[in-house]
C-alpha cells in the first residue's frame, strides 16, 4: 500500500495537479503561487512531514536531492483529517517554508483522489 501511495504522489508531483474542487473547503485557497508558509499561516503546521525515497530513473529528470545511498528524496507535508483522510502538499525544492506548492494530493479514507488509476 505504501509503495502504491508513493508512486501516486510522485506522479502527482510530476504532473503538478491541484484538484481544487475535490479538496476539503479549508484547502481550496491553495494554488501554484501558494507557499508552505502561506498554508501554515492559514491552517497551522502540517500534522507530519515525511521523505519519500525514489530511484533516479523514476524522477523524470526533476532535480530531487540525492541521498548518500544514491536514492533521490522528495519531501511531502501531510495534514491529517478524520477517518484516515489526508491532504498532502508537495512543495518545490528546496522544500523550505518559502517553497511554492507544486501539487496537492487528497487521500480520502484510503482512496486517492486526484489522478486516475
Amino acid at each position: 500500500m505504501l509503495w502504491d501511495e508513493n508512486r501516486r504522489l510522485l506522479r502527482a508531483f510530476l504532473q503538478m495537479e491541484i484538484p481544487t474542487a475535490r479538496l476539503p473547503v479549508e484547502f481550496r485557497f491553495i494554488n501554484h503561487e501558494t507557499t508552505l508558509a502561506d498554508v501554515a499561516r492559514r491552517l497551522e503546521i502540517p500534522s507530519r512531514q515525511r521523505t519519500i525515497l525514489l530511484n533516479a530513473g523514476d524522477a523524470a529528470g526533476y532535480p530531487f536531492p540525492e541521498t548518500e545511498s544514491g536514492l533521490l528524496e522528495m519531501r511531502v507535508m501531510e495534514y491529517e483529517l478524520p477517518y484516515g483522510s489526508a491532504v498532502i502538499l508537495m512543495p518545490e525544492m528546496p522544500f523550505a517554508t518559502d517553497s511554492l506548492i507544486r501539487p496537492v494530493y487528497y487521500r480520502r479514507m484510503g482512496v486517492f483522489v486526484g489522478l486516475p488509476e
